[in-house]
């Protein structure tokens, strides 16, 4: 199973690739090229799956839809974003 995107979900994505390998015998083979480039291999046809820290914009679902590709946005993991700021004294 090919699928690729975001790289922050990386270390999960092999974590759970793994443990699907080992229980359903079905390898996954992701590659951590971004959230962009995720999307753009399912449109494309290269990835089974894409993951992306997104959702797709409507000109993308447009685009599968034409291509005759089924997409469904399925949540997999929280991320927390973090201001930070340099306080004098």
């Amino acid at each position: 199973l090919k699928a690729g995107g975001s790289t922050f979900v990386a270390p999960l994505v092999a974590r759970w690739a793994e443990v699907y390998a080992a229980k359903a015998g079905v390898k996954v083979e992701y590659a951590a090229v971004g959230s962009g480039k995720g999307i753009d291999g399912v449109l494309a046809g290269g990835y089974a799956v894409g993951l992306t820290d997104a959702y797709l914009t409507d000109a993308q679902l447009a685009a599968a839809q034409t291509a005759g590709k089924e997409v469904r946005h399925v949540p997999l993991v929280l991320g927390a974003v973090v201001p930070a700021h340099n306080v004098p004294g």
